[in-house]
């Protein structure tokens, strides 16, 4: 909250919606829409929207966290700034992933940066590429067996490099 003789400008009138589906496929680059609404009486003056998610784990790299800033510049009073942003989520099917919105602006008069966040929530709906192993659960000392593994790509388009890595006990 901030308040000058004139007006009291609140972060409560910030407004950020963004277009994030309840579900999504694991791999799938989404477009979302951000949208920031000043409804204050004055003016946010040099504002940036930034987004940042844990990707999730994509072929051999690790978790990667993804940040993106876009300057939207001045932001006058009962105006809407749209930014388009895409996000690609990896992951197990059924888990929860949250997308960071923050705002950050500035006053005339003030020399404080102020900033507003919301945090949007997805499920993995299906992952990537599903992996299934079908064998025997227990094996007796020198018996041979067998197992199948299966892969199944969900993707629209070819998964060109994978590695499947098999890691058995020390005494197997």
């Amino acid at each position: 909250l901030y308040v000058t003789s004139q007006n009291t400008t609140s972060s409560n009138n910030i407004n950020i919606s963004a277009n994030l589906d309840p579900y999504i496929d694991g791999g799938e680059i989404k477009k979302i829409n951000v949208n920031v609404e000043n409804t204050n009486k004055v003016t946010l003056r040099n504002v940036f929207v930034s987004i940042s998610y844990n990707r999730g784990v994509s072929g051999a790299e690790e978790t990667s966290k993804i940040y993106e800033k876009r300057e939207i510049g001045d932001l006058s009073q009962a105006s809407v700034s749209k930014q388009d942003f895409e996000v690609q989520f990896y992951g197990k099917e059924g888990e929860v992933k949250d997308l960071t919105i923050n705002v950050e602006y500035h006053l005339d008069g003030s020399n404080g940066s102020f900033n507003k966040s919301v945090v949007k929530t997805t499920i993995i709906q299906k992952s990537p590429i599903e992996v299934r192993i079908e064998g025997k659960t227990s094996v007796n000392a020198g018996q041979a067996v067998n197992y199948n593994l299966t892969i199944q790509n969900n993707l629209q388009n070819p998964v060109e490099r994978f590695l499947v890595k098999v890691s058995l006990p020390q005494a197997f």
